[in-house]
């Protein structure tokens, strides 16, 4: 994405933050406005992340059965781990924790499913993401990415059948939109994590036909 894309989105709203501010009808608007305004801002990236989340955090405690509100403040925390140097997994684990409640609730909220596999996309954590990893595909079956995320829970569980099946289902729905020109886009995931998946199960046929696929769509991109 262009860095100042997310500036621009904005100032079609409103050419201060005041103006912005001041079309927003409900204080839950509002929070949600004071929170991407922070994200956006002025400043180092790191600091406006972990702003964010603070903001994100404050909207959650007035709203905490809000769904929406509660993914986009796992989002938020997920956004920071980096920013706030802390490698406990301390964010990634509260993040999840929101996000599995959330889909215990909502079962086909798709960044409910989405978020707890980044949550818990490490071995220790991935079997807690297993049922969102099986149901994020049917969610949004449609969307390559939606079909390939899964697969970062399916490798940690050595379930390289499902990892080669879902990569290749992903880079199905991927390569149905692309045309000659485009970027791989969301088929690059697929290409590569397809292979990996293949590699494991020993078929070294379908793992070269990853290759062959990819520098196919990478000399019709160019």
């Amino acid at each position: 994405m262009d860095p100042g894309e997310p500036r621009r989105v904005l100032e079609r709203l409103g050419a201060t933050r005041e103006e912005r501010l001041a079309k927003t009808p409900t204080d839950r608007e509002k929070g949600f406005l004071q929170a991407v305004e922070v994200l956006w801002g002025e400043g180092d990236q790191e600091v406006r992340r972990v702003g964010h989340m603070e903001a994100m955090r404050d909207l959650y405690e007035r709203y905490p059965e809000d769904p929406e509100v509660a993914a986009f403040y796992a989002l938020s925390m997920l956004g920071a781990v980096r920013a706030t140097g802390d490698l406990s997994q301390r964010l990634n684990v509260r993040a999840g924790a929101i996000t599995l409640r959330l889909l215990a609730r909502h079962r086909s909220h798709p960044r409910a499913a989405h978020y707890t596999i980044h949550a818990f996309d490490d071995p220790l954590h991935a079997p807690l993401a297993l049922e969102a990893a099986d149901l994020f595909a049917g969610i949004a079956p449609a969307v390559s990415h939606a079909r390939h995320m899964p697969t970062h829970i399916f490798i940690q569980h050595g379930m390289w059948d499902r990892v080669s099946g879902n990569n290749q289902s992903a880079y199905d729905a991927a390569r149905e939109l692309w045309k000659p020109g485009d970027a791989m886009g969301d088929a690059t995931h697929a290409l590569d994590w397809g292979q990996y998946g293949d590699l494991q199960l020993g078929d070294y046929a379908k793992a070269h036909l990853w290759i062959e696929r990819i520098e196919s769509m990478a000399r019709a991109g160019s």
